[in-house]
């Protein structure tokens, strides 16, 4: 008997640099542990995913890149600063269901794992296309998934690396009674 390996392929990584995006999928991971400097911490999470307007998979579909953020709004906060800088100023009332099907100006890094083994995208930043750019047409359908108000439908449209995380998280466990001791 052999222990599985990860037999995923590689994934192709998106250009670095400025990318038109449409974002099509606003996840809520729900409450997510992650450990920094030793230490094991738990935060809620939010997941906005972005289809590329000029990178492409082998198979013709538009390459896709997403970014977790701490679901807190404060000044400090990597998505507020994002949001602010796509759509202007934003108040703590702000929809964030309006971004959806909406186009921006992606600024990706491409960064490598701590083990300099893995390299992934990242958004650096957001902003606004340009007056004179057109958005592009998007291709994927719009997901949305919000652990207060589920949706199975939504939930198995998510890629399933997403679904895996969203798993594990106790809101989840909760929604299908697996919170069990």
């Amino acid at each position: 008997m052999f222990i599985d390996r990860d037999e995923r392929k590689p994934f192709k990584i998106p250009t670095a640099g400025l990318q038109t995006g449409i974002c099509y999928a606003l996840i809520d991971l729900g409450t997510q542990e992650s450990t920094w400097l030793g230490q094991v911490k738990t935060k809620k999470q939010i997941m906005m995913i972005f289809e590329l307007a000029e990178d492409f998979m082998d198979d013709g579909r538009p390459m896709v890149v997403s970014q977790t953020y701490t679901n807190k709004f404060t000044e400090k906060s990597l998505i507020v600063q994002h949001l602010t800088s796509w759509f202007g100023e934003i108040k703590p009332d702000f929809n964030l269901q309006s971004v959806l099907g909406k186009a921006a100006n992606l600024t990706i890094e491409i960064n490598k794992s701590s083990d300099g083994l893995k390299s992934y995208p990242n958004i650096k930043a957001i902003s606004p296309l340009k007056r004179t750019e057109i958005a592009p047409a998007r291709v994927n359908p719009i997901v949305l998934l919000d652990l207060k108000h589920y949706d199975e439908t939504s939930f198995i449209a998510l890629p399933k690396w997403v679904q895996t995380k969203v798993e594990k998280s106790p809101e989840y466990k909760k929604l299908k009674g697996l919170d069990l001791p």
